[in-house]
């Protein structure tokens, strides 16, 4: 299966910290493996990062994934999902309209994230949160 998205990494084909230059996003991506990031859309109702493990074996699988949806119907395929920080489920109204932000690390990256894997994750809420207008006040 391919993309329709074109994975963008630095000149040299490594993902960078911050990842996808989301603020606070930051992981340990250490030499012993080549990591891509594919920045997807980012609007004002839809955000998509991920890093990619350039796998020896076979093709790349993703190692961290993130997604903050401000759309209704992006958003209800998040429904029954078991949420909180810890699960990499956050739901919050945002300018009247309810969006999701999910996280999730792979194997690959587990325990790479800076300071944790949860707070890179609770960095990405604060910070998709914050570029899309819905900040800390947003309704949970």
């Amino acid at each position: 299966m391919s993309s329709p998205m074109v994975k963008v990494a630095a000149p040299d084909g490594r993902a960078r910290t911050p990842l996808c230059r989301i603020p606070g996003v930051v992981f340990e991506f250490g030499k012993s493996g080549s990591y891509e990031e594919q920045v997807g859309v980012v609007s004002e109702h839809l955000q998509t990062c991920s890093a990619w493990a350039a796998g020896m074996r076979g093709p790349d699988e993703p190692a961290a994934q993130f997604v903050m949806a401000g759309v209704p119907r992006i958003a209800a395929l998040f429904a029954g999902l078991p949420e909180g920080t810890g699960k990499g489920l956050v739901r919050r109204v945002c300018d009247g309209r309810p969006t999701v932000f999910y996280g999730r690390v792979g194997l690959g990256l587990q325990g790479r994230g800076r300071p944790d894997d949860r707070r890179v994750f609770e960095n990405f809420v604060a910070s998709a949160s914050k570029r899309v207008g819905c900040g800390t006040g947003g309704e949970a």
